[in-house]
């Protein structure tokens, strides 16, 4: 669930002070879509039909069209939500249960804050902070 959450904040790219389209006016994947062989990275702002974005207010569909394209070609598409997120605090330890068509996982998190009152910035950890954290930092680790 942690990194389902990293990797959505990844493909998220705001723009802001612009009138965009809804996403329900961009242009969906063709259903015979077949990708193309290219040893070099893609050009992001070269369109489907050929044309460059060549206005700000394009990037919103192109944006969405590239999201589609990797899920569905390198990812996988993203789940529905689960039928249920529950969580539980004791001791320092986080306890999250996700419940979904008849199975649950349950995996504790590790929370450890600096003396003092907060608020505090945190890093979020999978399994250890793989460099030194400083002090007056806290720390969110997945203990799997």
């Amino acid at each position: 669930m942690i990194l389902k959450l990293l990797c959505q904040s990844l493909l998220v790219v705001g723009t802001f002070g612009a009138v965009l389209p809804r996403q329900d006016q961009c242009p969906a994947l063709p259903s015979k879509y077949t990708p193309k062989s290219n040893p070099k990275l893609p050009d992001p702002f070269m369109k489907a039909d050929g044309t460059r974005i060549t206005r700000k207010d394009e990037w919103t569909c192109q944006r969405n069209y590239l999201s589609q394209l990797i899920q569905k070609y390198e990812l996988g598409e993203w789940p529905a939500p689960p039928e249920s997120v529950t969580a539980s605090f004791s001791g320092g330890r986080l306890s999250i249960t996700v419940r979904d068509k008849g199975k649950s996982i349950s995996f504790p998190v590790s929370t450890k804050t600096p003396s003092g009152n907060g608020p505090f910035p945190a890093i979020i950890a999978y399994g250890g902070a793989i460099f030194p954290v400083p002090s007056g930092v806290a720390t969110i680790t997945l203990c799997l």
